[in-house]
């Protein structure tokens, strides 16, 4: 496969990271370049945990000293130099490492599959249930960063409760019109 661009190494600071993200929806390869001593990784930005992207504000990725990846979700720590999980939830397991080279001052993606089929096949491997969490967080991770506000849409949807009765969302912390009084039930 033609190696694909990532960026250029004077972009990263040392230690520092930078967030690449190749393709869109099921095709999406979020990628963490971290720089160390001089050396440059790439990483999967997902943790072994949960599947969750590591970072809840946009590239950061390193604790307050440098010297780990965090994961935002669950507190997870990751060596720089190996992606291994060190603290947290997922120890023993680690990121998944991405094979880049560098040419004339630029870093390059040089796996053998094109970035969707490696983001496919990551998915793949997850668990049903961590898919559809991890999914539910990717989305609100990018709400957030493009500043979409999803409660906006959910306001006035009708939803049903645990006890089988239709209520209608008003926000996002999950107020219902009509609290406290009797709803009746679809088909009664």
């Amino acid at each position: 496969m033609t190696p694909i661009f990532l960026c250029r190494v004077e972009e990263l600071a040392d230690p520092g990271t930078r967030n690449i993200v190749l393709g869109e929806g099921e095709d999406e390869l979020d990628i963490i370049i971290v720089q160390t001593n001089g050396t440059r990784r790439a990483f999967v930005n997902s943790c072994p945990h949960q599947f969750i992207p590591l970072e809840t504000f946009p590239n950061h990725f390193l604790t307050e000293d440098k010297k780990f990846f965090v994961c935002s979700g669950h507190g997870a720590r990751f060596e720089l130099s190996t992606g291994a999980c060190i603290s947290g939830p997922c120890l023993g397991k680690a990121l998944d490492r991405l094979h880049i080279e560098e040419t004339d001052g630029g870093i390059y993606l040089t796996e053998d599959l094109p970035p969707a089929d490696i983001a496919r096949s990551k998915r793949a491997a997850r668990p049903l249930v961590v898919i559809a969490a991890s999914l539910r967080l990717a989305t609100a991770a990018r709400e957030q960063k493009s500043g979409h506000d999803p409660c906006e849409e959910r306001a006035g949807k009708l939803r049903r409760d645990e006890g089988g009765h239709i209520q209608r969302v008003d926000s996002c912390e999950g107020r219902r019109q009509g609290a406290g009084q009797s709803h009746s039930r679809i088909g009664e």
